[in-house]
């Protein structure tokens, strides 16, 4: 009598849940020995409620509409078939709540003289009435320092949005944040964003005041040479010696009573 033993296929190997921000993705690779064409099945349950199953050719997938309900745990169930032949079942559980992880946020600052609004933002929020709780929930640890300098300073915030304030104006600052949760303790923290406080007018002369100053300087002088000129020729004018004007010899009167003038002028 002839036994026909099926032997499974190897099960995925490297089975993880990777989560930022409820965006969930499942992983793993091929099993040693794993035959070309195997697929994998995949389904998403919480309790004995199956949210979905499906098939693929892949080995990553992304979970996340299955799993609205963050508060939640879900069970993930992964196995190999080929043919006939399929692999033992791996399961994963997974709560989104307290296990995904959160950031980094996002920081944006603007100066205003010698102080900073900041900006704080998470990425790809999921809406519903769960994460909606989970958001407002959520605070926020920032810290500071000034460009160069090793001390940091801290602070707590409830909100995504605050004013940090008795900063030196003009001065260049260095902040991040780091989002903190009471139930969830998978932060990520930000990178650090450095700006300045407010812009640094430039010293030195602006040309274009200079200009105007130059110009009205010449034209001034233009105006008091012109006067020096005028009241140089005019003296000049006035004493003789710019142009001589001719002066006629004194008029006679002869014997007849005629008037006798001579011919002569002196220059």
């Amino acid at each position: 009598m002839l036994f026909l033993v099926i032997v499974p296929l190897p099960q995925p190997q490297n089975v993880t849940v990777v989560s930022n921000n409820f965006d969930t993705v499942l992983h793993w690779s091929p099993g040693v020995g794993t035959p070309p064409g195997t697929t994998y099945s995949i389904s998403v349950s919480i309790g004995s409620t199956t949210k979905m199953q499906k098939k693929c050719n892949n080995t990553t997938i992304n979970v996340s509409k299955f799993m609205k309900n963050i508060e939640r745990q879900y069970i993930l169930r992964l196995w190999a078939s080929h043919g006939n032949r399929s692999s033992s079942v791996i399961e994963r559980y997974f709560t989104p709540y307290t296990m995904t992880y959160l950031g980094p946020p996002s920081v944006t600052l603007a100066g205003c003289g010698n102080c900073f609004n900041i900006s704080i933002s998470l990425p790809d929020r999921v809406s519903s009435n769960e994460s909606l709780r989970f958001y407002k929930g959520i605070r926020f640890d920032i810290h500071w320092k000034k460009a160069g300098d090793e001390k940091q300073h801290s602070k707590k915030l409830s909100i995504y949005t605050h004013a940090l304030l008795n900063l030196e104006q003009g001065g260049k600052y260095c902040v991040r944040a780091k989002p903190r949760h009471n139930v969830n303790k998978n932060a990520q923290v930000s990178d650090w964003i450095c700006d300045f406080t407010s812009t640094v007018q430039k010293r030195g002369v602006s040309f274009i005041p200079a200009f105007v100053t130059s110009v009205a300087g010449w034209t001034a002088g233009f105006v008091l040479i012109g006067l020096g000129l005028l009241i140089f020729t005019a003296s000049l004018a006035y004493a003789g010696f710019l142009c001589k004007l001719k002066r006629s010899l004194p008029k006679t009167l002869d014997r007849e009573g005629n008037v006798l003038v001579s011919e002569q002028s002196v220059e």
